[in-house]
């Protein structure tokens, strides 16, 4: 009998134990990302210069851009079409690998030749048309044409069109 008080308060203990794992985790992980979303914010600062203390639109813009969720995406695209980002937010976008937001930033933004090569990697075909139609692509030619050429037949049409010009 004795064993079964043991074994019942020790099960009570190993699962208040465990809640109170699970929520130090889901606070770490709030913290997190808390913490990136400052990180991103004072880049923001830096790039601008500390415009983004007395403009809230500029926060709001750094908050959007640090939390990626399908729900905020339509809001990320938003912000690459309409505004003008820094290295530090193009990269971080550039990192999380979305087509989409590729796309638009090879479509909307004024990317650099490191940029441009930290998105060709993942960058899907359309990404791929919109940074020869859209770019200044002189100094990163050669590796546009080494993804091109890796895969000719999904890229045949391109190749076609551009071959007079560009190239």
């Amino acid at each position: 009998m004795s064993e079964d008080v043991f074994g019942n308060k020790f099960d009570e203990m190993s699962g208040d134990l465990v809640e109170a794992v699970e929520e130090n985790f889901q606070e770490g992980s709030q913290m997190i990302e808390s913490l990136e979303a400052d990180e991103i914010l004072e880049r923001s600062d830096e790039d601008l210069g500390g415009a983004h203390e007395q403009d809230p639109a500029i926060q709001d813009r750094a908050k959007i851009l640090a939390d990626f969720s399908p729900e905020n995406e339509n809001k990320i695209l938003a912000v690459i079409k309409n505004e003008s980002l820094s290295e530090s937010e193009i990269s971080s976008l550039v990192n999380l690998g979305k087509k989409d937001i590729m796309i638009t930033l090879a479509r909307s933004q004024k990317l650099n030749a490191a940029e441009i090569e930290a998105l060709l990697p993942n960058a899907p075909y359309m990404a791929v048309k919109m940074l020869i139609e859209h770019q200044d692509i002189a100094a990163v030619r050669d590796k546009i044409l080494a993804k091109i050429s890796a895969r000719p037949e999904l890229y045949k049409e391109m190749i076609a069109e551009y071959k007079g010009g560009k190239w």
